[in-house]
């Protein structure tokens, strides 16, 4: 589903950036080469990309590694190394790990996954650094000598990194900054964000993170582009002064072996084409369909055409405004229920530290969300 395109001249080079792929829960096969024919049912939404970025939603080769507590922030994922091999035969090279699992098994499952990627070439980003050093960020230079920069950073996350404490970067305009200005310094002509943000239960995207993504493109990524919800959202196309750029605000699963609503069986695979000089000249957005076994496929039309209309009207109301009272509809319906959940959980898995640690972890912006859903009743 192309979104835009200029005409006038032909991609040099392709880049494709997907959401999540949660390698654990009921995802099987798990062996390499099997891996590798399942990514050969979803090469076709990348359109033969030189080069793709993913979320990694699992620490990976953490096997005899103890679980700590995780406060109610969800099930505890893990994965075999050999699961990396899908990443790899879909020619995904930058991996996010700014995402809320990365440390379900703590600092060890955090450096194992890091030393499996570093194995399998491909190449690990933010997560792992204060916020007194600069973002983590990788230039990849295609055979016609385009340089393409990568961030990934997120605002949801059960160990962010501070001023002092290594942890997930932040998903934010100052961070995004930073990592443009290093990116510039080894000279990428074109610089893609992909942020851990959203919130699950709804396929709206929340005002704040609009803002913030609309932010860092007009301050010079050609694309950024979130997932957490494990749903698709919408998508702008933004006119800066450094070009053409795109938002997606949602791009659900690639793979999960995790779900919760058949809507969770949406994605979407957005593929950019670049010229010579690194300049945005096409931006596509394909549905992908989650199968019964949780790899994704490609959808026949007639679910191809549903998940892309939805992505469509979800994008007129993100263009319209109206996105705000439908994201804060959307999550009134469960968000003082989703809470209390969690904090049951917590207390479960770790008594009445469990609680503290799960109440140390809500945001302004959760407060936020709650006082916006008692007031619209």
């Amino acid at each position: 589903m192309i979104l835009w395109e200029q005409t006038r001249e032909l991609a040099a080079c392709k880049v494709a950036i997907a959401g999540d792929y949660l390698p654990a829960g009921s995802l099987q096969p798990r062996d390499a080469a099997t891996c590798q024919a399942m990514a050969e049912q979803a090469r076709v939404l990348f359109e033969d990309a030189d080069v793709g970025i993913a979320n990694l939603e699992s620490p990976v080769d953490v096997a005899g590694l103890p679980a700590p507590p995780n406060g109610g922030l969800g099930a505890t994922l893990a994965a075999p190394e050999e699961t990396l091999h899908y990443l790899k035969a879909l020619r995904v090279q930058a991996v996010g790990l700014a995402n809320n699992h990365i440390f379900d098994y703590g600092l060890a499952g955090f450096e194992r996954t890091r030393a499996a990627l570093a194995r399998n070439g491909l190449v690990p980003l933010g997560c792992g650094r204060t916020l007194s050093h600069p973002p983590e960020v990788f230039v990849w230079e295609s055979p016609t000598g385009v340089r393409v920069g990568f961030w990934a950073a997120a605002n949801i996350s059960a160990v962010p990194a501070t001023a002092t404490k290594a942890g997930t970067d932040a998903a934010n305009l100052e961070r995004g900054k930073i990592a443009l200005a290093a990116m510039s310094e080894q000279r990428a002509q074109c610089c893609i964000a992909l942020l851990h943000a959203g919130l699950e239960r709804t396929n709206y995207p929340e005002p704040a993170d609009v803002e913030m993504m609309d932010a860092l493109a007009h301050a010079g990524f050609a694309v950024v582009a979130a997932c957490h919800s494990h749903r698709i959202s919408g998508h702008k196309l933004i006119k800066t002064q450094h070009g053409h750029a795109a938002c997606f605000y949602g791009l659900g699963s690639i793979s999960s072996g995790m779900m919760y609503s058949p809507l969770e069986r949406e994605g979407i695979a957005a593929v950019i084409g670049l010229n010579g000089r690194g300049e945005v000249v096409r931006i596509s957005a394909n549905p992908v369909w989650l199968s019964d076994s949780g790899w994704g496929v490609a959808p026949g039309p007639e679910q191809a055409q549903t998940t892309g209309q939805r992505f469509l009207t979800v994008s007129r109301h993100i263009e319209d405004g109206s996105f705000r009272q439908r994201f804060h509809d959307d999550i009134s319906k469960g968000l003082f229920r989703g809470q209390f959940r969690d904090i049951r959980a917590a207390f479960r898995q770790a008594g009445l530290q469990g609680i503290v640690q799960k109440f140390s972890r809500l945001r302004l912006r959760h407060l936020s969300r709650a006082i916006h859903a008692v007031s619209a009743k």
